[in-house]
């Protein structure tokens, strides 16, 4: 017996000892790899570069060219002035036809170098966007991350409650085999330990529940499992004023906001430029051969050059690039004003966030203090419990008291860090 349970911790020890440590590091590597929103918005990103060229502006020109051979049977009669008359079933005859032109377009309004700005611009909020996603989802992953520490933290604290009273247990066991105590007492201690093993199994349900929040989004299987690193706790020191000035430069959301206004600007210039008059380019080669049996012509060949310049100017069409020119004006105003929006939006939070982490950091003071004091109590009367000068009730008082302010402590600590990743993401330094 004895040797079978020595097989059983050796390979429970095995199967422990290969689980996986996920560092935070990894967890995000692995994730900005495989998470399908990153996949998606780094080809539409990829989408943007590849139209972002010469050719999508209209500045190159257009080259095409065309062939073709033609034959026709017919019945032929012809009867000329001369009095000549030329007729045969039958006939044959054939038409070879061949071209290559070319359509440029040199002037329209400054239209094309706009367009070759607006496919800048849309490449450059293309990218914008992948870094906001790429920021978003290591927030996520953080998050994540920092909610399985949190639980574990939350279990060992109840496990921690279930030794002390499985302590109290055993001296309660004690006195009542000399008769010191009551039945009722015993059963009182059990009923303890059994709601604090019922909180536990809930913890460790949450914890199973969080692992597998943090497969979802690192995009791999639910049911792997794995350990953590231990993340330090510890807050930097910020103020309003730089983290407010890192925003403004650095917020992602605000790049986006500013580059739509970007192109609402150009959208008003590309509307204006159909005032202009534009002029094209054109020239083409042909070449032309027919032969006949019966006609006028027995062998006919024609191939040369044509080349000229097209002007068109748009004098009237019922005012509809006025219209168009005040429709981009107005929205031009509008992307202004939602940057605007989102700029105060943005520097309220701000604001708002590090004032909570300004007044959770005194709580969290606070809490250390009582946390102390909590453990003292229960100390003492545990040492009060074990000569007869307290009863059960009172310690089993004290000991909910000190896991009370052990899971306050716990949530605040772990709330000042999400509040100072809060801080670094509206900065846009989530990836430092």
């Amino acid at each position: 017996m004895r040797n079978i349970i020595f097989l059983f911790l050796i390979i429970r020890s095995g199967i422990i000892y290969s689980q996986e440590v996920l560092t935070l590091n990894d967890a995000i590597s692995f994730g900005l790899k495989n998470r399908f929103d990153i996949l998606l918005t780094r080809n539409q990103q990829n989408i943007l570069d590849v139209n972002n060229n010469y050719g999508n502006a209209g500045f190159y020109p257009v080259i095409s060219a065309q062939g073709g051979q033609n034959y026709t049977v017919n019945n032929i009669r012809q009867q000329f002035f001369s009095g000549d008359v030329r007729e045969g079933n039958g006939v044959n005859s054939n038409a070879l036809s061949a071209s290559v032109a070319l359509d440029w377009r040199i002037f329209d309004g400054m239209n094309m170098f706009i367009q070759k700005d607006r496919l800048e611009k849309e490449a450059s909020r293309g990218l914008e966007a992948y870094q906001l996603q790429v920021e978003n989802a290591v927030f996520d992953i953080r998050m994540a991350y920092l909610t399985i520490q949190e639980t574990m933290e939350r279990i060992k604290t109840i496990e921690e409650a279930i030794n002390l009273s499985v302590e109290r247990k055993e001296l309660m066991t004690t006195r009542y085999n000399i008769g010191s105590v009551s039945g009722q007492a015993l059963l009182q201690v059990q009923v303890d330990i059994n709601a604090d093993s019922l909180q536990l199994e809930q913890a460790k349900m949450d914890l199973k529940n969080a692992k597998i929040r943090l497969n979802q989004s690192i995009n791999r299987a639910p049911d792997v499992d794995f350990t953590i690193e231990t993340l330090s706790l510890e807050t930097g020191l910020y103020t309003y004023e730089k983290m407010a000035a890192q925003m403004l430069s650095k917020n992602k959301n605000l790049s986006l906001a500013r580059l739509n206004e970007e192109l609402a600007e150009l959208n008003i210039r590309a509307v204006n430029t159909q005032k202009l008059p534009s002029l094209n380019l054109g020239a083409a080669y042909n070449f032309n051969r027919n032969e006949a049996e019966i006609g006028i012509l027995k062998f006919n060949r024609n191939n040369g050059f044509t080349y000229g310049l097209t002007a068109q100017w748009n004098l009237f069409n019922g005012f509809r690039v006025r219209n168009q020119a005040q429709t981009a004006r107005l929205m031009s105003e509008n992307t202004k004003l939602s940057r605007e929006q989102l700029e105060t939006d943005l520097r309220t939070n701000l604001y708002m966030v590090m004032e909570q982490m300004n007044m959770l950091q005194n709580i969290v003071r606070l809490t250390e203090d009582n946390i102390k004091v909590a453990e003292e109590n229960v100390k003492i009367s545990f040492d009060r419990l074990n000569i007869g000068s307290l009863t059960p009730i009172e310690l089993r008082a004290a000991q909910i008291d000190l896991i009370n302010v052990s899971f306050q402590q716990i949530l605040q600590k772990y709330q000042l860090k999400r509040l100072e990743w809060n801080v670094l993401w509206l900065a846009g330094m989530m990836k430092e």
